[in-house]
């Protein structure tokens, strides 16, 4: 069976397997392969907490790599030896950090932080990031960078006094499944204020930005808009220890639009670099590749709840008067605005469910009608909005959803 016929979620496992996996699935049917990934899937999950998906384009992107392995644009000062299976940091457009390692030292504690592109300048993120005895820790923070931070830089992951782990770019073997790719959002040099300023900046505009290295064949892309027009670019990958390589010159037109685009840009397979992406003009650095924050944080949930069949629940107890209406899945939501947002999956199809808030008092009674209906379509499927709580309310309770004079669906959960 040729691969091209396997959906793409599909083709991305059997390529992350490896040649040999591929060779051995590709005699197997359809379904059979989909058991077996479905399979693999349960049991590498830990192991492939790289792979989730990310937004279409994060601030800032970048694999973590073995401080031993770099070899560009030059090796790395004093390395230590911790193993590393793989290993990732995103920062959004909204300033939020994630980590993750996998195959790391085993119940080891390492320090991270975020160096300036000259290693002068540094931004502590955490002194006690711990993995577990496989080596694998995720550590988020949210909001980590605030609204308008612009950073550049490395960070770097220490234990023993040693650096262990960088921000980097690798790209695989060949024949060799391939980790995250390398992305980051340019920003102007004399904007970048995270870890610290940056040092020999021009004065050139640039409105926006990005560069990506491909993990899979090295394939390098960039684009530019609000740049200097008519103007040539250099590009230069520069290290910590300020030695650089080059990746050639990027041309705008007369809006101060250029891209470049090149094949295998970073090789031969199997290579390891680490730096900052830099754009130079007349011998100073105009733009820096790391992150932007452009977005405000989104409001958190005063109260967000799963909905669950009345009939279905059994502790503490089971409860009264309830229906038998299917339910797929379900929630109930209270934005910070006093907002409530209900959505229904797999109901009863073109039923009207009226939604009731059962406040927690000493007798269980009094419920409030909160005026919303929710009528489902011909899948069962429907969702409802209605403002329900005014600023300064602080409540306690259940919604619940009746229809045909029972309680169908109230919110609690569901332990599998």
């Amino acid at each position: 069976m040729a691969l091209a016929v396997f959906p793409h979620t599909c083709a991305t496992k059997i390529n992350f397997l490896g040649s040999e996996a591929v060779d051995i699935l590709s005699g197997m049917s359809f379904s059979a392969v989909q058991r077996v990934l479905g399979r693999i899937t349960l049991i590498a999950m830990a192991a492939t907490i790289w792979l989730t998906a990310t937004p279409a384009f994060a601030g800032f992107n970048a694999p973590l790599v073995q401080c031993s392995l770099v070899t560009v644009p030059s090796t790395v000062i004093n390395c230590g030896s911790d193993p590393l299976t793989r290993g990732v940091v995103s920062i959004d457009d909204q300033g939020d950090l994630d980590l993750v390692l996998v195959g790391a030292g085993a119940n080891e504690t390492y320090q991270v932080n975020y160096f300036s592109i000259d290693g002068n300048q540094a931004f502590n993120i955490t002194n006690n990031l711990t993995t577990d005895a496989k080596g694998n820790r995720e550590f988020q923070k949210k909001v980590e960078f605030a609204l308008g931070k612009e950073g550049a830089g490395t960070i770097i992951l220490k234990r023993g006094g040693a650096n262990q782990y960088l921000t980097g770019i690798h790209v695989a073997a060949s024949h060799g499944p391939a980790g995250p790719d390398y992305r980051a959002r340019f920003a102007r040099c004399g904007d970048i204020d995270t870890p610290g300023p940056a040092a020999t900046c021009g004065s050139d505009p640039i409105k926006n930005g990005s560069v990506s290295i491909d993990s899979q064949d090295g394939d390098l892309n960039l684009s530019v808009t609000g740049a200097s027009a008519n103007t040539s670019y250099a590009l230069v990958l520069r290290a910590i220890d300020g030695s650089e390589m080059s990746f050639g010159t990027v041309g705008t037109n007369s809006k101060g639009i250029g891209s470049l685009h090149a094949s295998s840009a970073l090789s031969p397979p199997g290579t390891t670099a680490s730096g900052v992406f830099v754009l130079t003009r007349s011998g100073e650095d105009q733009a820096l590749g790391g992150f932007d924050v452009t977005e405000k944080p989104k409001p958190k949930p005063a109260s967000s709840a799963g909905l669950v069949r009345c009939f279905d629940v059994n502790f503490p107890a089971a409860l009264d008067n309830c229906g038998t209406d299917a339910l797929a899945s379900g929630s109930a939501t209270i934005n910070s605005m006093g907002k409530l947002v209900v959505n229904l999956k797999g109901a009863a199809p073109s039923t009207t469910y009226e939604v009731f808030f059962r406040p927690l008092n000493s007798d269980s009674s009094g419920d409030q009608d909160t005026t919303l209906a929710i009528t489902t379509d011909d899948n069962g499927n429907g969702k409802g909005t209605i403002t329900f709580a005014s600023s300064g309310k602080i409540g306690a309770g259940n919604f619940v959803l009746e229809a045909g004079g029972f309680d169908q669906f109230v919110t609690g959960f569901a332990v599998k």
